[in-house]
């Protein structure tokens, strides 16, 4: 599989990397022929030329993030814990941790494939909380990476 690097707006001294290849050449020109872009003040007319590349690079983005949780079962418990302790998230999930579909798809993807996380506020979780909000200040006050937390599952 071919690493996925999407750049929407690569300058053309960058060399592209396979997957902007891809999308320069089959899925802008697909969503441009299928999915055109309907002029919000005129219902009846499309936007001919919508830039789509933004919405491939957030797709290419969503994906490897996807990617990350299956190869990593405890990598959601960190946009859990992130998501319920803003300041105190671990800072590989903190541009996660606002994403509302984004982690309602991957808690779902995660019972799908694991039985589910006990989500915050539910008791075993508070209690779990509790304790790692205090671990994690005592490391991030003594220089330390915090550690990982890791939620029952249900």
């Amino acid at each position: 599989n071919p690493e996925l690097i999407y750049r929407a707006n690569h300058v053309p001294q960058q060399s592209p990397s396979c997957l902007e290849e891809y999308g320069e050449a089959n899925i802008l020109t697909y969503f441009r022929t299928h999915m055109p872009v309907i002029n919000p003040t005129d219902k009846d007319e499309t936007l001919p030329n919508f830039d789509f590349g933004s919405i491939v690079e957030d797709a290419t983005r969503l994906s490897k993030t996807i990617d990350m949780v299956d190869e990593n079962k405890d990598f959601l418990a960190q946009i859990i814990y992130g998501v319920t302790n803003p300041s105190l998230a671990h800072p590989g999930v903190a541009d996660l941790t606002s994403n509302r579909e984004m982690a309602a798809l991957l808690i779902i993807r995660h019972f799908k494939k694991y039985v589910g996380h006990v989500l915050p506020p539910l008791q075993p979780s508070r209690d779990l909380q509790a304790n790692h909000e205090q671990v994690v200040q005592a490391e991030i006050n003594a220089g330390r990476r915090p550690s990982l937390v890791s939620y029952p599952n249900w």
